[in-house]
């Protein structure tokens, strides 16, 4: 009875997952995303790689429809991955990795 149960609540759980609509914004190479929200505004920004300028910073305020507002990387500082939005105290930060290779 009890694996009835489970088959059952399975199922059920399967066949809401299939009848959800998913509106994908982002179509293509947009690795690592980071999003802050700050009230009703969202920002966004992903991993630019070795790309300048860099770290495109994306708005939206319903997270379907998103407008480009900037780039936090106007010079080539190296590679740049897996950044992190932060908002603290009225200010935003934009952590990140950078992978610099250095030629012999």
């Amino acid at each position: 009875m009890k694996n009835i149960c489970i088959l059952f609540l399975f199922v059920c759980c399967f066949h809401q997952l299939g009848a959800q609509v998913i509106d994908i914004p982002f179509t293509g190479d947009y690795p690592d995303p980071t999003i802050v929200r700050v009230g009703n505004d969202f920002y966004m920004t992903y991993t630019s790689h070795a790309h300048y300028p860099g770290l495109l910073i994306w708005h939206s305020t319903g997270l379907k429809k998103w407008t480009p507002l900037t780039r936090a990387l106007h010079t080539f500082v190296g590679a740049v991955w897996a950044p992190e939005l932060i908002y603290h105290k009225g200010k935003y930060y934009n952590n990140i990795l950078i992978l610099i290779t250095i030629k012999k």
